[in-house]
């Protein structure tokens, strides 16, 4: 009876339900109380005014137009914008079982049945009110259950590259007929918005089929000149690696990955590019140096000089995001490194020297390239940031010194 109940989602039988919260059998018990929190009519049910869904609570970060919100099993739910944990007004902290209940309804069976093994879940969400995209991570934590909903921003608006602050560059990289493209940046840097534009710009200005293959799908693109196949790890693939071998037989003109996670993603990425592909991938690196010391790291050390010679010839160019708040407004303000694989780094790469790539980029500003330092000494320079903050996110800190004219300012002090 519980589970019929719960499958047509009926209130008006609550009363005969609360009766079952005394029921000897303790699955019966369990059952009733399950439901009953899911119907939000039981003590330690109501958030915020009384009862509250989860809906509720991800339109109330949509009007803080909050970045992420994060729900943690007996604490308040707490909000980050723009760069900046705060707690979500208004709420309190939300027991355990009541935040599994509210959570339980955004997973497929497959998700759940992960879940419920200890597994963390990665998956999309919908705000059907507000029409409003998530990317969401369930996890096990010291209190209870944990989730982090990130707002995937659709505005039409932001799949324009040039609205987003890129350098013109990117634009020129989506006309590549084959190749790797590395996207680089930490979590929140902006990557996946940067990959969903130039997919995007592709879509718009060139008839290719495009297929993409996401963890979870963020950007839900329409096919304008190009074809566009979307599909998800866990609910249309099991794996990155699974979805690209497949992918290399359903005549794909570009391939967008999610994230190259693993030596098999990396692999099949490299091998697509290098066939004829124009491949389109994320990397959680802070450099284009780091970026291809652990595309070649990830390999077995017998497998490394043929990799190295591999990426020599494939890759076309690493783009490393950050993210700064700008100085006295509440927007962002990106910042890009740039390197492009011309042949004095392809031979940096092929003789195992990619720790001077820095060097490369330092003076390569004439060839459209430039360091994460540079671009943030620029952004100093141009008063659209604070020093401290892109101080805190240079790679060489004294180089980024020397860039702004500090160290100068220090050195002369008595």
């Amino acid at each position: 009876a519980m589970s019929a109940l719960t499958l047509l989602g009926n209130p008006t039988h609550a009363t005969a339900v609360e009766a079952l919260l005394e029921a000897e059998v303790p699955r019966v018990r369990k059952a009733a109380r399950d439901l009953l929190v899911k119907w939000q009519l039981v003590e330690g049910a109501t958030t915020h005014r009384g009862k509250v869904a989860l809906d509720d609570i991800l339109a109330m970060m949509i009007e803080s137009d909050a970045d992420d919100l994060v729900l943690l099993a007996d604490r308040q739910p707490y909000i980050k914008k723009r760069g900046k944990m705060e707690p979500l007004a208004g709420f309190r902290s939300i027991r355990d079982d009541v935040l599994r209940s509210m959570l339980e309804p955004y997973l497929s069976p497959v998700q759940l049945s992960e879940f419920e093994c200890g597994k963390d879940v990665d998956l999309s969400a919908t705000h059907k009110g507000l029409g409003a995209r998530f990317r969401v991570n369930l996890f096990e934590q010291s209190s209870g259950v944990g989730a982090v909903f990130r707002v995937v921003r659709n505005d039409a608006l932001l799949l324009f590259l040039e609205n987003l602050g890129l350098p013109p560059l990117v634009a020129e990289l989506c006309k590549l007929k084959d190749g790797l493209v590395i996207v680089g940046g930490s979590t929140g840097s902006g990557k996946s918005t940067t990959l969903s534009a130039m997919v995007d710009t592709i879509n718009r200005s060139s008839a290719r089929h495009i297929l993409t293959i996401e963890d979870p799908i963020e950007t839900l693109h329409l096919s304008d000149r190009s074809l566009l196949t979307q599909r998800e790890v866990g609910s249309h693939t099991p794996s990155f690696e699974r979805a690209l071998r497949a992918g290399m037989r359903e005549d794909p003109d570009v391939i967008l990955v999610g994230e190259m996670r693993d030596y098999e993603t990396m692999s099949f990425a490299i091998t697509a590019a290098e066939t004829g592909h124009l491949v389109l991938a994320t990397l959680h690196t802070s450099s284009a140096e780091t970026s291809v010391t652990r595309l070649i790291n990830s390999f077995p050390a017998g497998q490394q000089p043929q990799v190295r010679a591999m990426l020599a010839g494939s890759l076309r160019a690493v783009l490393c995001q950050n993210l700064l708040r700008r100085k006295g407004s509440e927007g962002r303000v990106v910042a890009t490194e740039i390197m492009l694989n011309n042949d004095a780094v392809a031979n940096l790469i092929r003789k195992g020297k990619e720790f001077q790539i820095s060097s490369v980029l330092l003076s390569g500003q004439s060839g459209n390239m430039r360091s994460m330092d540079q671009e943030l000494a620029r952004l100093v320079r141009e008063d659209a940031v604070e020093y401290d903050d892109a101080y805190a996110r240079a790679n060489d800190k004294s180089a980024f010194e020397i860039l702004t004219g500090r160290a100068v300012a220090a050195s002369a002090r008595p």
